[in-house]
């Protein structure tokens, strides 16, 4: 019995691989294609949908309210609820956005406000 259980593990082990040594291509996955400058930079372009004004309805000031887990991992059930604020504001002429957030109930700061960007 311990033999035909040994026979058996080892044609198992020997037809089912976790993965082919070839690897072949999906053509239903559009890859686009890429372009490079003369330094060998990547060259980045926007999509035709695309516009400045893709974000602006986050500029302004936010309150928000948080939930967080006490414990992670932990099969803890107990949520701790604080607020934070958040201020967006347009930079670099328009081109990009800026966040500034804070709140006194980060992870380690005990009370203390924490602010980042």
């Amino acid at each position: 019995m311990k033999y035909l259980i040994t026979i058996l593990f080892l044609a198992v082990c020997s037809f089912g691989r976790a993965q082919t040594t070839v690897l072949t291509t999906d053509p239903s996955l559009p890859i686009p294609k890429l372009s490079f400058d003369a330094k060998g930079d990547l060259k980045i372009t926007a999509s035709a949908t695309s516009s400045p004004s893709d974000f602006e309805f986050l500029v302004g000031k936010w309150k928000m309210h948080n939930r967080r887990l006490n414990k992670r991992l932990e099969n803890c059930k107990d949520w701790r609820e604080f607020d934070s604020f958040d201020e967006n504001s347009k930079i670099l002429s328009g081109t990009a956005d800026m966040d500034i957030y804070s709140t006194t109930e980060m992870p380690g700061q005990e009370g203390k406000k924490f602010e980042g960007l």
